[in-house]
This record gives C-alpha cells, sequence and structure tokens, in this order.
C-alpha cells in the first residue's frame, strides 16, 4: 500500500516542478538501505535533496496486544500511530556507527523526513508540511495556485487511503468470520433474507450473524 502513496508523493513532486527519484539506492555508504521511498532533488535543508520515506500504518493492528499507554493514546488522539511510524523510522539504528537513519541521511548531506498515515485516513503534520513545501515550489516554478494545488493532492491522497481503508477491513470481517465459524451461538444465514423493500424503508440489516 505504501507504494501506491509513495506514487502519489512522486506525482506531486513532478506536478510542482521537481525532479525526484523512487527507491533510489545507495544514498548511505556501506550500506544497500533505501532509507526513503522518494528523494526530491534539491529540496531539502541546506539545498540537499530531500529524502521521503512513507510509512502506511493500521491504527487497529495489534490492538489487543499493545502497551495501556499506547492503547489510550490511539483511543484518544488522531494520528498517534501513524505519529509513532514517522518516529521509529527517525529513530531506526543502523550502519557502520549503528546511528540513526535521521542523522546518518543528514552525514550525507540530504534531509530524512518520514510521513505517516493511517489506514483510517488520519495524518501527521509531516504530510501538511510537505504539502505546503511543494506548493509554494509549485507557484514560483509551474505558476500552480497553491490553495488549489493542496485541495487537489489532498484529496488523492484521502481517495488513494480510503481504498487500503476498505481493503484493510473486508480482510479484517473476513478473518473474524472464518474464527467465529463454527462457534456455538453463532448461526450463519446465507439464505434468501426476503423481498426488496422501498428505497426509503429501513433497510433490512440482520441476514449474516445472530
Amino acid at each position: 500500500m505504501h507504494n501506491n502513496v509513495r506514487d502519489v508523493f512522486w506525482k506531486m513532486g513532478q506536478n510542482a516542478g521537481v525532479q525526484g527519484k523512487t527507491d533510489a539506492p545507495l544514498i548511505l555508504p556501506g550500506t544497500n538501505e533505501k532509507p526513503g521511498d522518494v528523494v526530491f532533488d534539491g529540496i531539502g535543508r541546506g539545498g540537499g535533496d530531500l529524502v521521503v520515506d512513507v510509512t502506511v500504518v493500521d491504527s487497529f493492528a495489534n490492538f489487543h496486544n499493545i502497551s495501556g499507554v499506547e492503547l489510550r493514546a490511539r483511543t484518544l488522539t488522531v494520528g498517534a500511530a501513524a505519529a509513532k511510524a514517522e518516529k521509529d523510522k527517525r529513530e531506526k539504528r543502523g550502519g557502520p556507527r549503528n546511528g540513526k537513519m535521521e542523522d546518518r541521511v543528514r552525514r550525507v548531506g540530504k534531509e530524512f523526513f518520514p510521513v505517516g498515515f493511517e489506514t483510517s485516513g488520519a495524518s501527521t503534520s509531516q504530510s501538511s508540511s510537505l504539502l505546503k513545501k511543494l506548493s509554494e515550489i509549485g507557484l514560483q516554478r509551474r505558476g500552480h495556485h497553491p490553495a488549489y494545488f493542496i485541495l487537489r493532492w489532498r484529496a488523492t491522497l484521502a481517495m488513494t487511503l480510503a481504498k487500503k481503508g476498505c481493503e484493510v477491513a473486508l480482510t479484517r470481517a473476513f478473518v473474524v468470520r472464518q474464527q467465529q465459524r463454527g462457534q456455538r451461538g453463532i448461526v450463519e444465514r446465507d439464505g434468501d433474507p426476503g423481498p426488496l423493500l422501498d428505497m426509503n424503508a429501513d433497510v433490512f440489516i440482520h441476514a449474516g450473524f445472530d
């Protein structure tokens, strides 16, 4: 899924007049790691490249196995799971000195920029910052109206995430149904639910499980 969002950001950069590469290898000397999904040329801090690492998380994944603190954060704060994913990306360690990813990318003259999303559609301030940066560049290089640029690409991102959210929900429903098959007290009904009602009548919704 993150590849779909990655492609949206790559196209967004192209629309703004920014050259970008996807899954650029050999950014970090001595490793085969790919710290970014999209590398935008020359728009990072100090004129270096901007290494954008896209993360899409299911905010309900492992909901019964997480700590009480994280459970409370996810419940009360929109985008908490996405923000944690961004933090984990920044602090991911590796390389000869076991350094943090953010520091390792900075040492080669580039800016590391993780962007987190949730399948529910929630995002973090990082996404808004990147949209704003590209909209301003789009104004300078292509004459795009900044507000329209943001609106257009935010809608594209929302539709991409909505599609993934539906896929995740359907997969979760299938897993639950498989788990419930054969359990006592659960009767599966696949028969004809009866005649279709008038379009303004109450919808019949109890034809699944009782």
